[in-house]
């Protein structure tokens, strides 16, 4: 049902003053107001302004003065007042485990999110084999058919939220060795909005996706010496082409959108570049090393002092960062974040309302760990507050909220010989990087499938959606497929 909203109105010849979270008794000397009613007076009628009523409206007239027999306050019941009134089934002054926002009784299926009263999805039908169960608990779905062994082969998918949506962009190996890159946008409750359409095909690589506040973006990536980007909407449909660009040894490692405008990425290459204004600007060299895909993998993070470059350095296997400008320049000397044979790099970054953040990366010697490294605003490392994350995998993306908090999608592996499973999970941490709860297990394959590749979004509105792909082990090469889950509100802002 829809809402009813309170408003008020009185003629000229009235005075009135109002005074917050008192009772309907005290309006009631004044005012009479009952379901349906259109006016001042008995219960339902146009009265004179003496009529009483027990209605609570949360507001009370404390002095009404008025000789208009027609003059009306408007004051009328409305869903989410506490009154159960004419045509509600509760009212509890909004959503609680007994009633719906609407004030309907909670029934899952009926469309209307209730998470007090155990949901924790409602697509408003009760079909099986989309996102949400007919239990109202997320389900895994597929994102694609599965593709025969020894045919095209499916590689990681990328995605990311936009306003309210997540645009998924998936790879795939066609048999003459070319990778095609089509882009897909499902809705929170898993509902395709843009159909899979192709985005380009050939000797290309996989793609870089960043979002801007209002949950616009862009897609890059590159080919053969070029960097092509694409913009969308914040709902993920596609926007304009950029013209290709030159871009030697381009690769791309991240793309980033700033709060003034720019796009800047960083290349596995060793260099970073910027798109404003229509067009990308020039490239800066980060590394001595460009042109041998110095880094195994790179990301950026806005600073109040412009960016941070954090990289992993392939020829040593360590971990390094060096600060740059606003435009991507670098500004200060690299500096050595993990040492050498640490197989150490970073996987995303987590920034706070106060400016400052965090860079999570995941080193594989001496022994497997995720590193939680703290920083200051302006880049400076904040060592009281870094320290060692558990991990089961090296497998693993994360997903950050406005208010800090973050979620960690990685793949366990279970082996018993001779068959083994893999299986995805989730895990909350604080804006401290600390677990919050229980890993939560979202792809449980059967055995001799694995679930690999996981990858996480937030929409803007904090709705979560993972993705991985899911490959049968008993062949070579493995038969795939594309799977997701989206879970509704699990990051809000």
């Amino acid at each position: 049902m829809a809402s009813r909203s309170l408003g008020a109105s009185l003629s000229n010849s009235s005075t009135i003053a109002l005074v917050l979270g008192l009772s309907g008794a005290a309006l009631g000397s004044a005012v009479g107001v009952g379901c349906g009613d259109s006016g001042t007076g008995g219960a339902g009628g146009a009265g004179t302004g003496t009529a009483t009523s027990t209605h609570t409206t949360g507001l009370t007239v404390a002095t009404v003065s008025s000789n208009d027999a027609t003059s009306s306050t408007g004051l009328n019941p409305f869903c989410g007042d506490g009154m159960v009134d004419a045509g509600e089934d509760c009212d509890t002054s909004g959503v609680s485990a007994t009633c719906d926002a609407d004030c309907t009784i909670p029934m899952c299926g009926d469309g209307q999110l209730n998470m007090l009263a155990g949901e924790e999805c409602d697509d408003g039908n009760m079909a099986t084999g989309d996102a949400c169960g007919t239990d109202c608990k997320p389900t895994v779905f597929a994102l694609t058919a599965t593709l025969p062994a020894a045919q095209q082969l499916y590689e990681q998918a990328r995605l990311i939220g936009t306003a309210s949506n997540f645009l998924i962009v998936q790879s795939q190996i066609e048999l003459n060795g070319d990778r095609t890159l089509r882009h897909v946008v499902y809705d929170s409750k898993g509902k395709v909005k843009v159909q899979a359409t192709s985005l380009t095909s050939g000797t290309v690589s996989l793609p870089v996706l960043a979002a801007d506040g209002t949950g616009a973006g862009r897609i890059a990536w590159s080919a053969t010496d070029t960097i092509v980007s694409q913009a969308f909407l914040s709902q993920g449909g596609l926007g304009a082409l950029a013209t290709p660009v030159a871009f030697p040894h381009y690769a791309p490692g991240s793309l980033l959108a700033l709060d003034t405008g720019p796009f800047c990425t960083i290349s596995l290459g060793g260099d970073t570049r910027c798109y404003a204004n229509g067009s990308w600007g020039a490239i800066h060299s980060v590394s001595p090393f460009s042109g041998t895909l110095p880094f195994s993998s790179a990301i950026l993070v806005p600073t109040s002092a412009g960016l941070l470059s954090q990289y992993g350095f392939a020829s040593d296997s360590s971990e390094r960062a060096r600060p740059l400008d606003g435009v991507a320049v670098p500004s200060g000397a690299e500096v050595t974040v993990s040492p050498a044979a640490s197989n150490a790099g970073p996987v995303g970054s987590i920034v706070h309302a106060d400016g400052t953040f965090a860079v999570v990366s995941v080193l594989g010697s001496p022994s497997l760990k995720a590193a939680y490294r703290a920083y200051a605003a302006d880049g400076t490392p904040d060592a009281a507050n870094s320290h060692d994350i558990t991990v089961s995998d090296a497998d693993l993306s994360i997903a950050a909220s406005p208010n800090g908090q973050f979620m960690m999608a990685y793949r366990t592996v279970q082996q018993t010989p001779p068959t083994y499973t893999c299986q995805v999970s989730l895990q909350l941490y604080t804006a401290a990087g600390q677990p919050s709860g229980s890993p939560r297990v979202v792809g449980s394959p059967p055995t001799n499938e694995c679930d690999r590749w996981p990858r996480i979004a937030r929409s803007q509105s904090g709705d979560v959606m993972v993705t991985w792909q899911r490959e049968v082990t008993t062949s070579l090469p493995s038969p795939a497929s594309f799977e997701a889950i989206i879970i509704p509100d699990l990051l809000p802002p």
